[in-house]
This record gives C-alpha cells, structure tokens and sequence, in this order.
C-alpha cells in the first residue's frame, strides 16, 4: 500500500501555525503568571503594612501606655477593680485601627486581620486549628519564625500570613494570671473563664492575617484572555502573509520543478527544455541547476547511442576471448572427471588388492604346513616303511615334482606379495593424486606429493629417465593439495618430453624463511627465448598434434598465482631447463 504523502505547503503552514500558538500559549501564560505573582508582592506589602502597624501599637500600649496608666491610677489610689478596653486592651486597639483604616483606606483593601489565641478572651478571635497547629510549634522556639503562602477558603485564594505577637509581661498578667487578680469589671465583661492562667513570656497571640487573591487572579485571567484574542488574530494575518509568501517564493517553484520532471519521466523528449527561473535568489539557484541538469542528460542521451555501440564492439571482443577460454575450462573439467575417476578406481582397486594380499599371506603359510606334513610322512616313512613303499613314495613325489615345487612356491609367493605391493602403491598415489576427500586448504607434506605425482608418471619416465632426489626436511605447507600434485604431474610430463632418448630429472626441495621451494631440472631440448615469453599463454605449445593442449603450463601459473607463489624459469636451448615453484608455508 503506497504511503499518502503531504504537500509542502500544507505541512509548512500547519507547522509554523502549531509553533506560533505554542510560543503565544506560552507567552500568554508567563504573563498570567507573573500578574498572580504581582497580585502576590501586593499582598505580601499590605501584609508587612499591617504587621507593623499592629506591632507598633501593641508595643506602645506595653512599654508607654499601660505602665503609665497604671502608675497614674496607683499614684491617685485607684481601684484595682477598674477596667477599660480603650485604655488597657492594645489588642483592642488594633482591632478598632484596622476596622479604621479598613473603611476609610482609599484603595480599598479587603483584607481581614486577626489576633488569633488560643481560649481567646473574645469567641471571635479562637485560633482555627491551622493556627494552633502553628503557635504549638512556635512557642517551642526562642525566635519563632513568622509564616506565609496561599491556601484555599471556601473555594477561593487566599494570601495567609502568621506571625507570633509579643510575649505576655509582668504588667500583663493583671488580666491574664488568674480570674480573682483581674479587674471586676473585665471578669464581669468577658467572664472567668476565658484568657486567664497565662504566664509571663508566654507568645500573647498570633497575628493572622488574610488577603483575598480571587480579583488579582481574575485580572491576571481577563488580561490573559485579551492577550489571547489579540494574538490568535495577529497570528492569523502573519499566518496568512507569511503563507503568501512561502507559496510564491517556495512552493510555486518547487511545483514548477515537479512537474517538469515528471513530464520528463514520462517523455524523454523533453529534456533540455528549461523552466522559469523565480524570483528567490534560492529557489532560482535550484531551477538554474535543474536546468543544466536536464541539459547535460540530453547531451548524454544523444551520445549514449555511439557508446552502445563502442560498447558493443567491446563485448564481441570479449565474446571471443570467451570462446577461447571455454577449451581451457574444458581442460579444467576434464582433468577433475580424471580426478573423481581415479579416486573411484582407486577406491574400487583397494578392496580386491587387500584380498588378495591376505590370501596369498595366508596360502604362504597353508603351504608351509603341508610341506612340513609331507616332509614329516617322508621321513616317517624312510624310517619305519618297507622298501617297496619307500620306492612307490619317491615314485610319486618325482611324479609331482615335490622337490621342485617346494623350491618355487616360496619364490611366487614373494614375487606376487612384491607385485601386489607395486599395484597397492599406485592405487594409493592415484588417491593421493585424486584428493577426493581434500577440496580445501589444508596441510600438506610436500615431498611425499612429488613422489605420488612421481610414481603416477613412473611409467613415462623409467624407460629413458634417471631420477635423481635431494629433499630437504620441510613443514607441511598450506594448500590446497590437489591442485599442488597437479602442478608437480604437469611438470615433470613436460621434464619427461623434453627428453627425446635418454637422460636425467633432478628434484630437489629446500627451504628459505617462510617459503618451501621445489626446483624440477632435466637436461632435455630446453627453449628458446620467445618459447620462455609465452610459456604461460593459454593454448601455446611447441608439441605436435595430439601430443598437447597448451594448457599444461597455464594450469600451473594459474594454480601457483591462487596460492600467492612463485615460479621462475631458467633455460637455454639445447641446454635443458630448470623450474623453481615457490609456495608460502602458511596461507596469505
């Protein structure tokens, strides 16, 4: 199923679209944010106003007012009865100072201030649990830390700030020690109950304090949704010019260029012909470029035809270096059918030659105990028979010729074990020569395959060839082992057809740091110079019809080069020749 694909221009508007709302979106929000976090500041300064307002009015009432009233109703003998919230309460004091300047504050603040305790001398100023939870915790530390953040009341934000007042004084504890020491008048006011048995330096109260964030938050939203409109509506016309643009100095080049090539793909003839160049600087480039391109493919479609024919040309010739070769890959196949048929006849050879070879061992050794019978019954005979059967005995051993046949027998048995051995021999260098069970690189013993390969063209060469052998111990080598006793057979052939009536093949084997040397010399017709230049050329030969291929030498330079060996020539003609093979010990 083909993949549906989008255009250009659909995918480069959808894309900046998405990257615009993303960066207002985000705008928007940061502007949100920081107008809460504005609406925040404000309040945490309506806080701090506040906070020192109430404390300096507690303080003045504490260390000024209260001290002096006190000495002043001591000094005129004043009842210690006397009460009066106005005079003696600080905590009165900023109640009716903020109720104040709650009312009368031109901005307006809606925040509302409590001096929080716990069994507070006024129900309405009890400490909610929040807050006890707080004085519990602060009353344990010498400098108790003043708290603030936001919490939800009833669904709404608020800004809450708590800071522990001033610790209960010695002048304190008039009202605050215990009901029978406060002034009639405040137990008759507030109760016996409420707000006693405090001690001095205990924390007083708690500052509470509570701004409402709902109107900051509000405008921070309704600003944020203007923010909003406005943008989504600038992007919409930024959207639209830019997507104006991309088309005209984009897409529309870019579709020129489309269609151009695909009515190209669809008639060939129209190659050379040039587009439109737009008018971006880019995209003009691009067209420019297309338009040599298209140029130089006509150029290249008017010439191909002349380069199919050189080709063509080319391909005939190789056509008939093929056919030239095809004999030499004949070659190749026919000597590996001689391989396969000579490790069959071998292997077929082997069983019969190993019957026989047990057999004529075991009828040597029947013949002994018949012979040392018979001989056993002659002597038995001479020694307790009648003359008479004596002479019927000599009559027949002379009859069967016994004193000759036991002379014979041993001597045919020996020269048939001898004439089995030989046939045994042979079959074993055609396998070693075959090499069925060998088609892979593998160790192998290089002078013991110059005798097989020896032994298998024995029967050229002992007639007019005398062998002479000088190997030196060598490693095994690397190779393909086959292949090698190829090389060997080929060469000493030719060794042997080099010699007309008779002569000599000396083989030598040596080795030199990491190569293992073969040199195969003969003193036969040797080779004249152009002989020695195209030796290794298939299908050369200086042998009449019938004798030779030509392939021999070809076979063996291809074997060598496969094995990254060498081979060197040295020959005269008249003069004999001498062939050195090269063979790396371990494969490269």
């Amino acid at each position: 199923m083909a993949t549906q694909r989008k255009k250009l221009s659909t995918v480069l508007g959808l894309t900046t679209a998405t990257i615009y709302l993303l960066v207002g979106f985000f705008i928007v929000a940061l502007i949100n944010i920081e107008m809460r976090e504005e609406g925040l500041d404000d309040a945490r300064r309506t806080a701090k106003i506040v906070l020192e307002r109430s404390l300096a009015t507690h303080a003045y009432f504490t260390q000024q007012l209260k001290p002096k009233l006190f000495q002043t109703l001591e000094s005129q003998s004043a009842s210690s009865d006397i009460f009066d919230p106005v005079l003696m309460s600080s905590t009165y004091a900023v109640r009716w100072i903020e109720n104040y300047v709650r009312k009368n504050n031109p901005l307006n603040v809606n925040h509302t201030y409590k001096s929080s305790a716990v069994n507070a001398r006024s129900p309405e100023y009890e400490a909610s649990p929040f807050e006890v939870e707080y004085l519990q915790v602060v009353e344990k530390q010498e400098t108790p830390e003043e708290w603030s953040g936001v919490k939800m009341l009833n669904g709404e934000p608020y800004f809450i700030f708590m800071k522990p007042n001033i610790r209960f004084d010695e002048g304190c504890m008039r009202c605050h020690s215990s009901a029978q020491n406060a002034p009639q008048l405040l137990t008759q006011m507030y109760g016996i109950e409420r707000s006693f048995g405090k001690k001095a330096g205990q924390i007083s109260s708690l500052i509470s304090l509570r701004i409402p964030l709902a109107e900051a938050y509000v405008r921070a939203n309704k600003l944020s949704m203007y923010l909003s409109v406005i943008y989504v509506i600038l992007l919409f016309f930024a959207w639209a010019i830019q997507n104006y643009f991309l088309r005209r100095f984009v897409v529309v080049p870019l579709n020129d260029v489309r269609n151009k090539a695909k009515a190209i793909e669809m008639d060939d003839i129209l190659l050379g012909e040039p587009i439109p160049l737009p008018p971006s600087e880019e995209m003009a480039d691009l067209a420019s470029s297309f338009n040599s391109m298209s140029t130089q493919l006509k150029s290249h479609q008017d010439d191909l035809s002349i380069l199919v024919l050189e080709r063509t040309v080319e391909l005939e010739q190789v056509c008939r270096d093929l056919k030239a070769s095809q004999s030499q890959l004949v070659q190749s196949e026919k000597m590996a059918s001689i391989g396969q048929l000579a490790a069959g006849v071998a292997h077929e050879i082997n069983n019969p030659i190993g019957f026989v070879k047990s057999n004529l061992s075991t009828l040597d050794k029947y013949f002994q105990k018949v012979s040392d019978a018979l001989t056993a019954m002659k002597h038995l005979i001479d020694k307790e028979g009648s003359k008479e059967l004596i002479e019927e005995m000599k009559a027949v051993l002379r009859k069967y010729k016994y004193e000759q046949v036991t002379e014979d027998f041993p001597d045919l048995i020996e020269e048939s074990v001898d004439g089995i051995n030989r046939v045994s021999s042979i079959v074993q260098n055609l396998k070693t020569f075959s090499r069925v069970d060998a088609n892979e690189w593998s160790r192998c013993d290089l002078n013991e395959s110059l005798n097989s390969a020896l032994e298998i063209v024995w029967n050229e060469l002992k007639y007019k060839c005398e062998v002479h052998k000088d190997y030196s111990e060598l490693p095994k080598v690397e190779c393909y082992p086959q292949q090698i006793s190829q090389v060997f057979l080929n060469l000493l052939v030719n060794a042997g057809h080099a010699i007309s009536d008779k002569g000599d093949i000396w083989l030598k084997t040596w080795q030199s740091e990491e190569i293992a040397f073969i040199a195969i010399k003969d003193n036969g017709t040797g080779m004249d110079s152009e002989t020695k230049q195209r030796l290794f050329e298939p299908f050369y030969t200086t042998k009449e019809i019938g004798k030779g291929t030509g392939l021999g030498m070809s076979i063996v330079y291809e074997i060598i080069s496969k094995h990254s060996g060498s081979i060197d020539i040295e020959s005269e003609h008249g003069a004999g020749c001498q062939v050195i093979v090269g063979l790396p010990i371990n494969r490269k």
